[in-house]
């Protein structure tokens, strides 16, 4: 909904702008006036009853920590207890995401930055290299064929709001954790921690649907467990409503206890 005009770039076809806040509410401020709104009389609504809330399960609790999975579960249950009704799905729209996901990233970031890399590779950390290297070895039918994955992801994804109002679950499959094991095999199921942060985000990027993320709990260690909720195709606003209305039945968040000096650092 939002140009990415003048947004440096990862993946043209993928980015989207989006806003980092401590309420909806101001998410929704700072989406009304990016868009030309009126704000003041687009307040998000706080009303749970009736929504129709789908939930994937064989895809968004697999390989996910334990902590995550009964966070973001009890925090379906809270809305569900609001008059909500919830919709388990069964469906494979989301397996192969990520696999369809790496070739347009890479290719696309490999595009932007040709005119500096690999002639300024030191410039680049190790990781980023690492990435635009293995874009290089791409071909241009790797890509097309992505982008065609693509579409057929985007229209059974978008068929699946036929039945619900948004989509639930975790908004990654696990807490945060030290860049020194990002790409060693210590996720659950063995996944790499570096590939596992966008498993569950992937989709909704590849179809061109909003989501949203909220903070809905907190592991042992005090990490924050975010919730993520998806709506149909150009449904921004009103997902924003939904997201309000869980903020509200939800109540006040803790900040998380490395937080509670008042210091951000």
């Amino acid at each position: 909904t939002i140009s990415n005009r003048g947004v440096v770039p990862l993946s043209p076809s993928l980015d989207t702008v989006g806003f980092l806040s401590d309420t909806v509410a101001h998410s929704a401020q700072a989406w009304a006036a990016a868009v030309s709104l009126d704000a003041r009389h687009r307040a998000p609504s706080a009303d749970l009853i009736g929504l129709r809330i789908g939930v994937i399960e064989d895809y968004v609790y697999d390989k996910v920590d334990e902590e995550i999975v009964k966070s973001v579960q009890a925090a379906i249950k809270l809305m569900e207890k609001r008059g909500a009704q919830v919709r388990r799905i069964a469906s494979s729209v989301f397996a192969d995401c990520v696999s369809v996901g790496i070739p347009l990233v890479r290719s696309e970031a490999l595009a932007f930055h040709r005119r500096w890399f690999p002639a300024r590779r030191a410039d680049y950390g190790a990781d980023v290299a690492k990435s635009l290297d293995a874009a290089a070895g791409l071909s241009a039918q790797d890509y097309l064929k992505a982008v065609e994955a693509r579409r057929v992801l985007a229209r059974t994804a978008r068929r699946l709001f036929d039945g619900i109002d948004v989509l639930a679950g975790p908004t990654v499959p696990i807490a945060a954790f030290p860049n020194s094991v990002a790409y060693e095999p210590v996720g659950p199921g063995g996944e790499m921690p570096r590939f596992a942060l966008t498993r569950l985000t992937y989709p909704f990027s590849l179809s061109r649907l909003p989501a949203i993320t909220l903070p809905c709990g907190l592991t042992s260690n005090g990490l924050p467990i975010g919730l993520q909720l998806a709506a149909g195709f150009r449904k921004d606003e009103y997902l924003l409503q939904v997201a309000a209305a869980y903020e509200e039945a939800r109540g006040a968040f803790p900040r998380p206890p490395m937080f509670s000096d008042g210091h951000q650092g």
